[in-house]
């Protein structure tokens, strides 16, 4: 599980160090410290709006306890993390570089050459 930091102060996020994502993969989890301007607010949602083959997409996740899973990210050099709840929204996201995974890729998969004299010896054996 890869852990990624950030708090969220005066209505802005700020994400610690320099985290990079890699996309494809499922086991990030994003760990927001709130000031007390969001106390009480009960059902806050984090939001990630990014680039996937230059359309523009959005996903939203639940925060509980401060956590949310970030959800599987494809094809994208960056995502920009919002968090909002109640009347409350954040002035301006985070941007957290990511790095396209190897299943991103363009081209199409190359099927295996058939092994054709291998086939025929195997074909005579078996007759």
């Amino acid at each position: 599980m890869y852990e990624l930091e950030c708090t969220v102060r005066n209505r802005r996020i700020t994400v610690s160090g320099s985290p990079l994502i890699v996309c494809g993969n499922s086991d990030y989890t994003l760990n927001v410290d709130f000031d007390n301007e969001w106390d009480g607010i009960e059902h806050i949602t984090a939001q990630f709006q990014y680039l996937r083959d230059g359309q523009p997409v959005t996903e939203n996740a639940p925060v509980t306890n401060g956590t949310c899973r970030i959800p599987v990210l494809r094809g994208t050099w960056e995502v920009l993390v919002g968090i909002s709840g109640g009347n409350i929204r954040t002035a301006a996201p985070a941007r957290i570089l990511c790095i396209p995974c190897v299943t991103d890729l363009c081209g199409t998969e190359k099927q295996p050459v058939r092994d054709l004299y291998n086939e025929a010896m195997e074909a005579i054996a078996n007759a």
